[in-house]
């Protein structure tokens, strides 16, 4: 069984940064498998774009440190490349999903001289445990 921690960990080919993890709630939502409209004669129409359910997590990250925040930020840039990958991340319950970044960069919101907050989106076939 897995351990629970205060701190979430992103993780890829022995790269790892862990920092405090969200103070609230985990959003996850499922998203869309089918793409659906109306035709100009009013006709229903869909197409399934995908088999595989996947899930879609918002995690608010809050008061990291400047050096977390540079480690999270070069881990996004540099070791994972955005959404190109997937890596591994482990939530505060211990458990480990195979994810990918949905958004192309990180906003980072500066709270104090010396704190910074950041909400990251990640993409998983997994749902949360």
């Amino acid at each position: 069984m897995p351990t629970p921690s205060a701190n979430v960990t992103f993780g890829s080919g022995g790269s790892a940064v862990t920092v405090p993890g969200p103070p609230t709630q985990t959003d996850v939502n499922n998203l869309a498998q089918w793409i659906t409209d109306s035709s100009a004669n009013h006709t229903r129409w869909s197409y399934k774009l995908t088999g595989t359910a996947m899930y879609q997590w918002s995690i608010p990250l809050t008061a990291l440190s400047g050096a977390q925040k540079v480690a999270l930020q070069s881990f996004f840039t540099t070791t994972v490349g955005g959404p190109t990958s997937t890596f591994t991340y482990t939530h505060t319950d211990g458990n480990s999903y195979t994810v990918r970044f949905i958004d192309t960069s990180l906003s980072w919101s500066r709270v104090n001289g010396e704190m910074w907050d950041v909400t990251v989106r990640l993409e998983t076939a997994t749902q949360p445990a």
